[in-house]
């Protein structure tokens, strides 16, 4: 690797803009990534992610609005820790690994209460569905007594006919009738150890305590996207969550709905990291294009040309050498060294070169002035050859210049 040279002004602006963006896409990302769930699922889900009809986002933004601290779990260690806050199993799948599932996470423990929702609708897909429109069936009900007895062997799941008065039950054991609409409505028979319910009706409690720090949401329609706001709903479920949660979170559990916690590398490949990740891969590209020059062999030094009379008379020799005109411009310098030598020892007239031959022939010491018909032969050979040697030429231009010297220092005497 070796010095490429001067770094490139432009470059260097365009990649700190690249970093400043890269920084802020990342501050927005990781912002992003933890105020609110990762992702959301389709219509027929029924999980915290979901905005459809049986998904549950509707409560965990109410939740958010209320400023009552939300999470969202997906499996990594424990949901809660220090025995506080509500832990939310909303509708868990009535299979084997649902309930699997569930009893692991309830062994557990870490919770201050427990909140198992039941599952009452399963979403029939438009391939599905009759006449190609997504549509929705209700659970079999032997599959949600399955899934309630893995923690409430005592209590079933029924069904009424009927619309079931619901009454809402104080600690004193006060009832007040409440305006609640569930479209065929699901309930559960109270255990035969006196559980008392929060919300009952004649025919079995809606929301009911089974055991110490477990409760039972007999019927979903009261928390899903399209109940929570129907009557009162939302009103009526809203005061339990924020009791039951007491100092601490609400955490819905969404590993039941098979959400897991993804990899690093996962995470930096989906939004919202993606966008960050993606700027600073360009960043780094166009690193590496401005260095590229910087490999291989060692690049040659660049010299800075200095200023000047002696730079520039350098500079003509040489283009005057490479053009094949040095001889020419060897016999131009003589004519000037004889013009200019009569001029300055005024010996103007049409006979000056042979006063200026009869000159140096005079002047005492004559001897160490060379003869100027040796030079003008030597000019002419010169002249003539097609390709003289440079050395030649060189000691011959330096003679006619020490012959122009000691002529005009001699002959002012």
């Amino acid at each position: 690797m070796s010095d490429g040279g001067p770094v490139d002004n432009s470059n260097r602006r365009l990649m700190g803009l690249l970093a400043v963006v890269a920084i802020l896409s990342f501050a927005w990302a990781l912002v992003a990534s933890v105020s609110a769930p990762s992702r959301e699922t389709g219509l027929g889900q029924a999980d915290a992610y979901s905005r459809g009809p049986l998904g549950h986002r509707g409560l965990y933004d109410t939740l958010q609005r209320l400023d009552i601290p939300v999470q969202v779990h997906r499996g990594d260690g424990d949901a809660l820790q220090g025995g506080s806050g509500l832990l939310i199993l909303a509708e868990p799948p009535p299979t084997g690994e649902g309930c699997e599932a569930m009893r692991q996470i309830v062994s557990r423990g870490g919770y201050g209460n427990l909140l198992l929702v039941l599952p009452k609708w399963q979403f029939v897909p438009p391939e599905l569905g009759r006449g190609g429109l997504p549509t929705v069936t209700q659970v079999p009900l032997a599959d949600v007594d399955r899934l309630l007895h893995v923690l409430a062997p005592d209590v079933n799941v029924v069904r009424p006919v009927s619309r079931p008065e619901v009454r809402r039950i104080d600690a004193e054991g006060t009832s007040v009738r409440v305006n609640i609409t569930l479209p065929a409505p699901q309930l559960v028979t109270a255990a035969e150890d006196g559980s008392a319910p929060g919300l009952a009706a004649p025919e079995g409690g809606l929301f009911v305590r089974v055991r110490d720090r477990l409760w039972v949401l007999a019927d979903p329609d009261l928390l899903a996207n399209h109940g929570i706001g129907r009557a009162d709903n939302g009103v009526e479920l809203l005061p339990l969550v924020a009791e039951l949660r007491g100092d601490g979170p609400v955490v819905f559990e969404e590993s039941l709905h098979g959400y897991r916690s993804p990899a690093l590398w996962q995470t930096l490949t989906v939004p919202p990291l993606l966008y960050p990740v993606l700027h600073i891969v360009l960043l780094a590209a166009i690193w590496l294009w401005t260095g590229v020059r910087r490999f291989g062999a060692p690049a040659p030094d660049v010299v800075q040309s200095a200023g000047g009379r002696r730079v520039l008379i350098e500079n003509t020799a040489q283009l005057v050498h490479r053009g094949g005109h040095t001889a020419y411009m060897l016999g131009r310098y003589w004519q000037a060294v004889v013009r200019d030598t009569t001029a300055q020892l005024r010996l103007a007239g049409e006979d000056h070169p042979a006063r200026l031959r009869s000159l140096s022939a005079s002047i005492r010491g004559g001897a160490a002035v060379e003869p100027i018909h040796t030079l003008e032969r030597e000019v002419q050979a010169a002249q003539a050859d097609a390709r003289p040697p440079p050395l030649r030429l060189a000691l011959l231009a330096g003679r006619i210049h020490r012959f122009r010297e000691t002529l005009t220092q001699r002959g002012k005497l």
